[in-house]
């Protein structure tokens, strides 16, 4: 087995991950907080959230949010970083495995070698 691939992946991997539990943290922590925020300006009982929005050409739109519904559009965020953080924690994971599906690979086609009559079987350098 390359020890360069398996730690190339081991790294690599552990970044992913590092990345995907960073995601879950930030979610649980917009979810958890007991703040309804309307951008950076926590919100008080009665304060209604105002968003613009403006697509450059001809629409301006604006939407008005309660504390309780703006409170619930934020957990719905949290929940959906968290979610992803997962995902990406997943793939990190996979990348872990990678070296060892590229092994067996490699072990398959040298058997394969062998098994062809009057095949031979010729070392690669440098792996």
């Amino acid at each position: 087995m390359n020890v360069r691939r398996m730690v190339a992946a081991f790294v690599v991997g552990l970044a992913i991950m590092a990345g995907g539990g960073l995601l879950i943290m930030h979610g649980m922590g917009i979810v958890n907080g007991s703040e309804a925020k309307c951008g950076s300006r926590v919100m008080q009982e009665g304060d209604v959230c105002q968003t613009i929005s403006d697509n450059g050409i001809t629409e301006r739109q604006s939407t008005n949010q309660s504390r309780d519904h703006q409170k619930t559009l934020n957990d719905r965020e949290g929940i959906l970083f968290a979610g992803f953080g997962a995902v990406v924690c997943l793939l990190g994971l996979g990348c872990w495995s990678l070296p060892l599906f590229a092994e067996r690979r490699e072990a398959r086609a040298r058997r394969a070698a062998q098994a062809r009559p009057g095949a031979q079987a010729h070392a690669q350098p440098g792996r």
